[in-house]
């Protein structure tokens, strides 16, 4: 595999090197470009306003669309994921919403993952269509998750941060007040999709920690929680898992110090969590009660 470095034109003279670097900024930067958004109005599948390179291997460019539109997902089977792409011949854009083979879990399908195209900076499951999103068509075959290909993302990212409402009265406590499991072990799995507002599909979730610690006696008390979307991968300092560490001085034995926080969790396939205690110093860990309460949640889009 050969490097190529193209450098930027010094004068009108340079011609030949001011057509490969400007050749180069276009597939860098408009044919990857993606501004419109797929959305979920009443039911109805919509694409907004906005811009799509192409790159279909023969005709190159970019899309433009200037008003908000619907996509029928009459054709997609029901309890099926759907693409929607975008196909180029001449001037004319050309829509297509069609079942994405064998994608019949809420999950996002493997083969869009794998479909992103580093040199065209954009997903094409078929290679002359732009893929612009996802959508799952559910079982009562009303409109389910909606899934953007965002400019500059691929899907194996978190994706943006959906906030639920901060200002009502919900319970939204996926861990309501229990002891964290003894140190070296994980809890049983922890259910956070289908309730408290957050999607089936959900990659993540932004939670609020509330951590009551029981110190055994007087002197230093400290507890490490972890949390995983696995129970196979045994946390450390040293490892990626999100961790909540609080340590203080007690004067006794008792109900003596409180952390709140928010982090991020990974959701398995089946939108669960797993918590580890890593770490329980001069602690009563039956007395002590975590709460994990959802605020948000990450779709990947």
């Amino acid at each position: 595999m050969a490097d190529t470095f193209y450098r930027e034109p010094i004068n009108h003279g340079d011609l030949n090197v001011y057509h490969n670097y400007v050749m180069l900024q276009l597939r860098c930067g408009g044919r990857g470009g993606l501004s419109m958004e797929l959305y979920n109005n009443a039911g109805a599948l919509e694409l907004s306003p906005g811009y799509a390179g192409i790159d279909d291997g023969v005709t190159k460019g970019t899309i433009e669309r200037t008003a908000v539109g619907a996509l029928s997902i009459a054709g997609v089977s029901s309890g099926n994921w759907a693409s929607i792409e975008a196909s180029v011949a001449g001037s004319v854009v050309t829509w297509h919403v069609e079942d994405i083979a064998g994608a019949t879990t809420k999950d996002i399908p493997a083969s869009v993952v794998a479909a992103y195209d580093y040199l065209k900076g954009g997903y094409y499951l078929v290679a002359t269509r732009r893929l612009i999103g996802i959508a799952y068509k559910n079982a009562d075959a009303s409109l389910g998750i909606i899934v953007n290909c965002q400019n500059g993302k691929n899907l194996s990212s978190l994706g943006r941060l959906h906030y639920l409402p901060l200002g009502n009265t919900t319970n939204r406590a996926a861990v309501n007040g229990v002891a964290p499991p003894t140190v070296g072990n994980w809890s049983a799995a922890i259910s956070a999709t289908g309730f408290f507002g957050v999607p089936l599909g959900a990659k993540a979730i932004r939670v609020k920690i509330f951590l009551d610690l029981y110190a055994a006696a007087a002197g230093t008390a400290s507890l490490a929680l972890c949390f995983s979307d696995n129970n196979s991968n045994v946390p450390a300092i040293t490892t990626a898992h999100p961790e909540i560490t609080l340590s203080t001085y007690e004067s006794g034995a008792g109900h003596n110090g409180a952390l709140v926080g928010e982090i991020d969790i990974p959701l398995n396939s089946a939108g669960q969590f797993y918590l580890y205690t890593l770490v329980a110093t001069n602690i009563t860990i039956a007395s002590c009660l975590i709460y994990v309460t959802v605020v948000g949640y990450y779709m990947g889009d």
